[in-house]
């Protein structure tokens, strides 16, 4: 009996020291992904502007200026996907304008075809005067872009070129709620150009073509290469260098490299966007030149 209630007694003692070493191993492996988590929230500390939208709410910009890290400059979007307006876009242009934050405006492209003409991009064929009505062949998709930018953008207001944001979503056919069908990298590049002219048409300058790294490579190189590019790309030390069909000296060279999406600032409650300068781009790259 003795025998028995000793073999009892060291099982019963084994068991109690052994719970707490799995607590212990099951916490180090929640801080292992807490820290590892944390290595995507970045610090400005390389920070020269940001780009934001609703996603990021209630700003205040009193805070967020008064930090060590304050941006250069500020992109707001105008519209996202279908053509949505973006709910906190004359908020940020107000308040931008008001602290005196050099602010310029990005609009989403979202492909949008429906009940409008559609043209092979072997047949481009488009001369620009100073308004959209100079261009001779333009898609649908294209001009009704441009006319919601118009719409909605107060160039009065902000002293930053435009910018056209083009990603995977971009090539989503909202008119048809299905991907465009192929080839429509070849309609893509097609209207994003046409896009672009009006825009250039308007300011007098190229506006900012962004994408990411892997986006551009493949469906919008080499059309694109000469224009002001603004290049995402994640997790990564190295700034973008897209692949192109041009060879050196014309090299893909980005002016401006959004860095992080995970970005953490004073003011801001949530994640925003960070941006920095490179290869030897500065605010006057990206500053309006010819007044509207």
């Amino acid at each position: 009996m003795r025998i028995l209630l000793f073999i009892l007694i060291v099982i019963l003692s084994s068991v109690q020291y052994s719970l707490p070493a799995r607590r212990s191993h099951r916490a180090h492996k929640v801080a292992r992904v807490q820290v590892a988590h944390h290595l995507h929230h970045i610090p400005p500390t390389d920070m020269d502007g940001i780009d934001i939208s609703r996603h990021q709410r209630d700003i205040d910009w009193s805070v967020m200026l008064r930090g060590s890290y304050s941006p250069k400059f500020v992109y707001a979007r105008c519209m996202g996907l279908g053509l949505r307006e973006d709910v906190r876009y004359l908020e940020y242009i107000d308040s931008a304008q008001y602290h005196g934050v050099p602010i310029g405006t990005y609009l989403f492209y979202t492909n949008y075809n429906k009940n409008f003409l559609k043209l092979d991009a072997d047949t481009l064929d488009a001369e620009v005067d100073s308004t959209y009505n100079g261009v001779r062949a333009v898609s649908g998709s294209a001009l009704i872009h441009f006319l919601e930018f118009k719409e909605r953008v107060d160039r009065k207001k902000q002293n930053l070129l435009p910018v056209i944001d083009v990603e995977d979503q971009s090539v989503f056919d909202f008119s048809n709620d299905k991907l465009m069908e192929r080839p429509y990298d070849k309609y893509l590049k097609f209207n994003i150009f046409i896009l672009a002219c009006l825009l250039r048409a308007e300011y007098g300058e190229r506006p900012i073509i962004y994408s990411n790294q892997r986006f551009y490579s493949r469906f919008l190189a080499p059309t694109f290469d000469d224009f002001p590019l603004w290049i995402a790309r994640y997790r990564s030390r190295h700034e973008p260098s897209p692949k192109s069909d041009l060879p050196f000296p014309y090299a893909v060279r980005p002016i401006m490299w959004q860095f992080t999406d995970r970005g953490i600032l004073g003011g801001i409650p949530h994640y925003v966007d960070m941006d920095r300068f490179i290869n030897g781009a500065t605010m006057e790259t990206i500053r309006v030149k010819v007044k509207g």
